[in-house]
């Protein structure tokens, strides 16, 4: 019965880790698989703020901005300057939807995170809980 509620807290909590951690992958999945590479140019740098990048670029002659890490393909933050350009992808439905890097890089990277955080806080969750309900029985039956 135990192992019942503990594998039921389990799924619950993995189900909520997977659904929260979740919402970048279907937009890097379609960046990868539609999306159209392009150049953006850098207007402004925050290192401070988990080094984000803002960058414009231009689809049909309408000029988008974005914001994001640097991504793969392009060079490291320490090594960018403002108006130098980068590689992004848009999707070319919306481009406002865009990406600095490649997106199958980014796709890989966050499949690999959500994964493991899935795993591994429901485990641990499910861990902590057996153990303070063990030691909330223990006191309760040395009394």
């Amino acid at each position: 019965m135990r192992l019942r509620i503990y594998a039921t807290i389990w799924l619950l909590v993995a189900i909520a880790a997977a659904a929260l951690l979740s919402s970048n992958l279907r937009m890097y999945a379609t960046l990868a698989d539609s999306g159209v590479k392009s150049q953006g140019i850098i207007i402004r740098t925050e290192p401070m703020n988990h080094e984000l990048v803002f960058y414009s670029y231009q689809v049909g002659g309408v000029s988008y901005q974005g914001a994001d890490n640097v991504g793969l393909g392009n060079p490291n933050f320490a090594a960018l300057s403002l108006g130098e350009f980068l590689m992004i992808y848009y999707l070319p439905s919306n481009p406002r939807i865009s990406i600095l890097g490649e997106p199958a890089a980014k796709l890989k990277n966050e499949i690999i995170f959500v994964s493991m955080v899935t795993l591994f806080a429901p485990t641990f969750i499910v861990c902590i809980f057996a153990i303070s309900r063990k030691q909330l029985l223990d006191r309760i039956y040395d009394y």
